[in-house]
């Protein structure tokens, strides 16, 4: 069988004893053919007898014959294995991509926080005056540091999404209060005065089954898409009631139009319809992917009408009900089980002569941004790195909390699970809880009067608002 690689030629042997050497056991004839493929020997089809001239030039011809297609399946077989090989590796790889964007998203979005929260408090003269070079220079980190945030997020909702991670929150949503939140901001996304922002909202839509906080995102993502083409003209978004059951929502925009052969390119991570270096419009390509996902998510349909230079319109169609909703799905989407058996509980502070404020983030910068903006305030600020230290404090002085002000995402409990505990217990129920977000939460649908949602980074005024908020209730 060497031979027959060596030299890529069949053999034919009817009396293995004429090569003047013993054969082995049990054989006396052989016919050897070379499976050939391309210029490649890949094996050899091998046929032994036990008796001589058991073989004759047709057994060689039709071995020679079969030897082609044998080949062939061999090599097919050998590639599928090595694909095979390959697509477990690229699923391991995109595991590892989708966490790596998880964790540094996370880990870039901490100090950009506090950036953020450091800027806008020398911004408004906290820590004393500043002249109008440093309002400006400060002012651009400011800026700067909300693009990238927003920019990060976006990767993060990305991950989730692939991951299979992103969990959504639905509540009943009204889509006129929505709107109406979301109108300042579409504002300021606009070019120039030369664009008109257009609002045709049915006035008596049914309120939706659907996550208000992704709801927001979607009608934002669309507007901004619509405005980043449109240098005049105008931005049309229209919501109708469509039937019995469902919704559409329409951006209708006068901008650049866009290709039919781009149209699915736009649903498709980092695209860019025009990817030069000459192209006029900035961002990254995930905010209309990330719409596409979220309207799936909540059971709907997208799709857009569009010609070069004739604008664009992007529709999405959305069910007016979904199967469950509720406060129950905003606790089932946080963490499900803690590990409580070797966490470190802290001792409780003694009881102090104010009221307290509880503050609760794994990042120190973030209290201390935090007592910065309260330390005027006539409350003691009690400030703590896990949630279970800053329950065991709370239990310990139930008369005392006048606020409790907790990250939606401790390493040991999520801001939701929070609330969930302080409304479980009987000395608790009525403490007040604001929740700090990285996600943008404004119009979402709040389960009570003492609960507020509040979107990172969190300026001064934030808090304060909530304290006054907290005295109308009483």
């Amino acid at each position: 069988m060497g031979k027959v690689i060596q030299y890529n030629t069949p053999l034919l042997m009817n009396d293995l004893r004429e090569l003047g050497e013993e054969p082995p056991a049990d054989t006396l004839s052989q016919l050897a053919v070379p499976l050939v493929l391309g210029q490649r020997v890949i094996g050899v089809l091998n046929v032994e007898s036990n008796r001589t001239d058991a073989f004759t030039e047709r057994d060689l011809r039709l071995l020679q014959t079969l030897s082609v297609s044998l080949a062939a399946t061999i090599e097919s077989g050998r590639l599928f294995n090595e694909i095979q090989s390959a697509n477990e590796q690229l699923r391991e790889l995109d595991k590892m991509k989708t966490q790596f964007l998880a964790n540094m998203s996370h880990e870039l979005r901490t100090p950009l926080n506090s950036i953020i929260g450091f800027s806008r408090l020398i911004l408004k003269g906290i820590d004393g005056p500043i002249n109008p070079m440093q309002e400006e220079d400060l002012s651009s980190i400011y800026n700067s540091g909300q693009h990238l945030l927003n920019l990060i997020n976006d990767i993060l909702d990305l991950a989730k999404m692939d991951a299979g991670k992103m969990a959504l929150v639905f509540d009943k949503v009204d889509l006129n209060q929505l709107c109406q939140s979301v109108l300042g901001t579409a504002k300021g996304l606009l070019k120039s005065e030369a664009v008109q922002l257009v609002w045709q909202i049915q006035p008596d839509l049914p309120q939706i089954e659907a996550d208000p906080v992704r709801m927001r995102q979607i009608l934002l993502n669309l507007l901004s898409n619509a405005a980043k083409f449109t240098d005049q003209g105008s931005i049309t978004l229209h919501i109708a009631q469509s039937d019995d059951a469902y919704i559409q929502i329409a951006v209708r925009d006068t901008g650049i139009g866009i290709a039919e052969q781009d149209f699915p390119r736009l649903f498709q991570a980092f695209e860019q319809v025009d990817s030069s270096d000459s192209r006029k419009v900035g961002g990254t390509g995930l905010g209309l992917p990330i719409v596409h996902e979220l309207v799936l998510m909540h059971g709907g349909q997208i799709w857009l009408e569009s010609q070069l230079g004739r604008g664009a319109t992007f529709y999405v169609r959305l069910p007016i009900y979904q199967k469950e909703i509720g406060v129950n799905d905003m606790m089932a989407s946080g963490t499900a089980e803690k590990e409580k058996a070797n966490s470190f509980i802290a001792p409780a502070p003694p009881p102090p002569q104010r009221p307290a404020i509880v503050l609760i983030d794994d990042e120190e910068g973030m209290l201390t941004l935090y007592q910065r903006y309260l330390n005027t305030q006539p409350f003691e600020l009690l400030c703590f790195t896990t949630g279970e230290q800053a329950l065991t404090a709370v239990r310990q002085r139930p008369q005392d909390i006048a606020l409790v002000v907790v990250d939606d995402e401790l390493p040991d409990m999520s801001g939701w699970d929070m609330w969930q505990a302080l409304r479980e217990d009987t000395q608790l129920h009525r403490v007040p809880i604001a929740l700090c977000t990285l996600h943008n939460s404004s119009g979402a649908t709040l389960p009570d009067n003492r609960t507020f949602i509040l979107t990172k980074p969190i300026i001064a005024d934030d808090l304060l608002a909530v304290m006054g908020a907290l005295e109308e209730v009483g």
